[in-house]
């Protein structure tokens, strides 16, 4: 059975920091979209078209919260996007404990990245949203729960 996505949580902490700060109120998470790059090693003899794979990107991350002022977590990405040069973080996403699996502790994926972009959604009838996309840079690290 498929683990549920319900109590899925992200953090960010500050350089330096030992403490996460969680990113409140968040409705979607999407990604990282990790994928390889094509190095074209084709030669004279070769009897069709030959690739190597590149270095893993990691691509973006896509954040989707209703805007909660106060929140110490959407202040934190407002305040990295609003910094020039703009400042890479480690960001944890922690899924839920897999209890079906006898797992006592949760899967988790550590990330740096940079605030791409912030989006704010304002619309008749409809609470306050916020799209944040990360740029991931370098790595990223699954641990699975035990």
């Amino acid at each position: 059975m498929g683990l549920s996505a319900q109590g899925t949580t992200i953090s960010v902490r500050n350089a330096g920091d030992t403490a996460d700060i969680a990113i409140g109120e968040v409705t979607n998470i999407n990604g990282p979209s990790s994928s390889r790059g094509e190095i074209d090693d084709t030669h004279l003899t070769s009897t069709g078209k030959e690739y190597l794979l590149g270095l893993a990107d990691h691509g973006e991350v896509q954040l989707d919260l209703a805007f909660k002022p106060g929140d110490a977590g959407q202040q934190e990405l407002q305040n990295l996007f609003d910094t020039d040069p703009p400042a890479a973080r480690v960001f944890k996403i922690t899924f839920p404990i897999d209890v079906d699996a006898g797992h006592a502790t949760a899967t988790t994926l550590t990330f740096t990245a940079r605030v791409q972009s912030a989006e704010f959604g304002i619309q008749v009838e409809s609470r306050i949203e916020l799209s944040i996309s990360l740029r991931v840079t370098g790595g990223r690290t699954l641990v699975e729960g035990s």
